[in-house]
């Protein structure tokens, strides 16, 4: 119907009809999904880049600049070498803002060039683009430099020949267009010189970042107005955050000269939560008007403190302790963004707590134990606060993550009073998702709904399953800091969290939930301070272990692991039976569940099987667990989990007797190498890793009989495999 219309518009001789049509084309690419649908649109509006009317030329540059930015990076991919040409002959035209709006179309398509292709545009694109940057209008100066910025981020390590006759560029416009009309194109600088440092690097940004930082605090401390809505705040932020991604700790020097200015700055735009009405004296205008400008206006303030928080954080991040001097301010911006309008300002700010919290732990202060317990203590309060006026479940849960990271930095902190207060909070928090919970099921019971109110009930209920395992994590969180305070929460979980949970008709993420909390319980207090609570949990793991849902049978087979580690005797106790269920855990196939989940649920049950073996006392069944175990080698998925059964993988076999690994007969050998050439030079494994296998290879070839079943196995590999394995091998061996 659009195509038929828009064909009818490109026929009338009035530039009003054909630029509406034109327009209406370029709304098309956000619904899209095959990007060769799109090929007679691109060819329309190639075909009137050339009108002779400049807001026909505009429009076409609209098209194809909006399509480039919808279809991102497909649309790049199959037509840079049509649109690209065909918008730097509008780079010339002679109306100011087709040149600029075919300067914005190359931003949006440079943004989704991979760096190879990008790098082939460089050397054309930035001989026509510079001049453009340094004369004429504000409006193609602007997106002249977006251009540079744009080719700079796409093309990375390729921009670096062009990065010091760009840079000379950039300063110079920072330098003299210091008028306030000139706002946009700064911030605009700031953000390509920055983007051009993360380009070439720290090595050959070094060189020049102190002239510019110095720029930059000069524009923030002299230029930047707090009294409006000026585009300079936002560049600088991003500015300052990703100068200080380049530079990391070098970028502590600076903090005096651009801290005081900024955290001032940022104070200011986190109490803007009223945005001014700009009609409000305008009889003219309507109170609809007035609502959008005030919707908007509150848009913008809102991402913009979100950028100061992010901004706050990342530089906190990033110097780590030298920030400490500035750690009070920060701190009282974080409580003031805490109670901002904005979800995302809040969960800014709750991320900045933990980053706070590390400065003190790494710094050199006498009194640093303390300082950090008023901080977490403080920011617990406040950030209990938020979890109580929250309405959303995500935000909540957020929250929750974030006071898991404060209390396991803290460690053991909070007092006897203070631990049933927040053991109360957590089970009210708890109790009131569960209630939400069940007014949705209700709700889907007794009404007739449509597919997509069915969904979106749905989506809550999920969101309220990862509240509850947030909560599971704080309360593991707990067991683990305070040990000796936790006994009464126990009692809770006996009494009602835990039967409610693990009982067989609740749902297979409420099973996960209670899970988890069996995990923590073992592996943080241990059996022995629960003996009335462990009945319960015994037969909970041996019921859950074989589970046909992955997810859940993961959590169960990890805390029999656990077990077998940390509380030996009474995993002993049952061994055989435990072994059995994760043997059984093994065997059963992937269904309709992610190759991923499914392979984490495996790991953790081949993670258990080696606990069981190093710890446990599995008498006559040693033999069959270990070659289980060696045939189930490597991981795959649970990398922190990996690297530890690799190396007790690895040491096994230097301190045990090898047959037990390798076979009576040398017929686990093959796996053996296998397990090695797969985790050598991957994150499944480690440096202390590959110098034991080195030792473990090394005492292979001096045996002659499992030299040759080594040698056998070594010429099965992939070349790949050979290759890696040779870095390990011995002095004077090849494979």
């Amino acid at each position: 119907m659009l195509s038929t219309l828009v064909h009818q518009k490109m026929e009338d001789p009035d530039w009003r009809s054909k630029y509406s049509g034109l327009m209406s084309l370029s709304q098309v690419g956000e619904y899209v999904e095959n990007v060769s649908d799109v090929a007679p649109i691109v060819q329309l509006a190639i075909k009137f880049l050339d009108d002779a009317h400049p807001k026909i030329r505009y429009a076409a540059c609209h098209v194809i600049g909006q399509l480039a930015d919808d279809c991102q990076p497909d649309f790049q991919t199959k037509f840079h070498q049509l649109v690209i040409p065909a918008l730097l002959k509008k780079l010339s035209d002679n109306a100011p803002r087709v040149a600029s709006h075919a300067l914005a179309s190359l931003v949006n398509i440079l943004e989704g060039l991979d760096r190879e292709t990008a790098k082939e545009y460089l050397e054309t694109v930035l001989n026509l683009v510079f001049p453009m940057a340094q004369v004429g209008s504000s409006i193609v100066r602007e997106n002249a430099v977006g251009v540079i910025s744009a080719l700079a981020e796409s093309s990375s390590e390729h921009f670096e020949p062009y990065f010091e006759k760009s840079v000379s560029i950039i300063k110079d416009i920072m330098k003299i267009h210091t008028q306030p009309m000139y706002r946009q194109l700064r911030g605009q600088c700031i953000e390509c010189i920055t983007l051009m440092g993360i380009s070439v690097g720290k090595e050959r940004f070094v060189k020049i970042a102190g002239e510019i930082i110095e720029q930059m605090a000069q524009i923030q401390q002299n230029d930047t107005a707090f009294e409006s809505s000026d585009p300079l705040r936002s560049y600088l932020l991003s500015g300052w955050q990703r100068m200080c991604n380049i530079l990391e700790e070098d970028f502590a020097p600076y903090l005096s000269l651009i801290m005081p200015s900024l955290l001032k700055m940022v104070k200011h735009i986190l109490k803007t939560l009223t945005p001014s009405k700009q009609a409000e004296d305008d009889d003219f205008s309507s109170e609809k008007e007035d609502a959008k400008k005030e919707d908007e206006n509150e848009k913008k303030i809102g991402e913009e403190a979100e950028l100061a928080m992010n901004a706050i954080n990342g530089i906190v991040t990033d110097v780590g302790k030298s920030y400490f001097d500035y750690l009070e301010p920060t701190e009282e911006l974080v409580h003031i963004a805490l109670g901002h309008a904005n979800d995302k300002v809040r969960e800014q700010a709750a991320k900045c707590i933990p980053s706070l919290l590390k400065v003190i732990k790494d710094s050199d202060h006498h009194d640093k134990e303390e300082m950090k317990k008023r901080i977490a203590q403080r920011s617990l309060n406040a950030l209990w606060d938020v979890v109580q006026a929250e309405f959303e479940t995500e935000m909540i849960s957020q929250i929750i993550h974030e006071i898991c990271r404060i209390i396991e930095d803290c460690g053991a902190f909070l007092t006897q009073d203070e631990f049933p207060k927040l053991t109360s909070k957590i089970v009210r928090v708890l109790n009131e998702s569960e209630g939400r919970k069940s007014e949705n099921e209700k709700f889907k019971e007794e009404s007739e709904l449509e597919e997509e109110e069915l969904f979106a009930l749905d989506e809550e209920n999920e969101e309220e399953d990862a509240l509850q395992i947030e909560l599971a994590e704080l309360i593991g969180v707990l067991f683990k800091t305070h040990k000796e305070l936790a006994l009464p929460l126990i009692s809770i979980l006996k009494s009602d969290i835990l039967p409610k949970a693990l009982q067989p008709q609740a749902s297979d993420k409420k099973h996960q939930f209670g899970l988890y909390l069996v995990s923590d319980t073992i592996e943080h207090l241990g059996v022995e301070l629960i003996p009335d609570l462990w009945p319960l949990l015994s037969q909970a793991l041996l019921k859950y272990a074989t589970d046909k849902i992955a997810y859940v049978r993961q959590v169960a087979v990890y805390a029999i692991g656990v077990l077998a580690e940390k509380s030996p005797d009474a995993f002993n106790e049952k061994a055989e039976s435990y072994l059995k269920k994760v043997l059984e855990a093994l065997k059963i196939p992937r269904s309709d569940e992610s190759v991923k989940e499914y392979g984490a649920s495996k790991d953790n049950a081949v993670a258990a099987l080696g606990k069981m073996i190093q710890f446990g006392d599995l008498e006559s069944n040693l033999n069959a667990a270990i070659s289980t175990w060696v045939s189930n080698l490597p991981l795959h998925y649970d990398k922190v989990e990996g690297r530890k059964q690799h190396e007790l993988f690895v040491d096994f076999i230097l301190k045990r007797e090898h047959t037990l690994v390798f076979g009576q007969n040398g017929e686990r050998v093959p796996k053996v190498i296998k397990v090695f050439a797969t985790i050598l030079d991957t994150k499944m494994s480690n440096s202390t890793i590959t110098e034991k296998i080195s030792q473990v290879l090394q005492a292979l070839f001096k045996n002659e009989t499992m030299k040759a079943h080594v040698e056998k196995a070594c010429s099965e590999l992939t070349s790949l495999e050979k290759n890696k394995l040779k870095t390990v091998l011995p002095e004077g061996v090849r494979i």
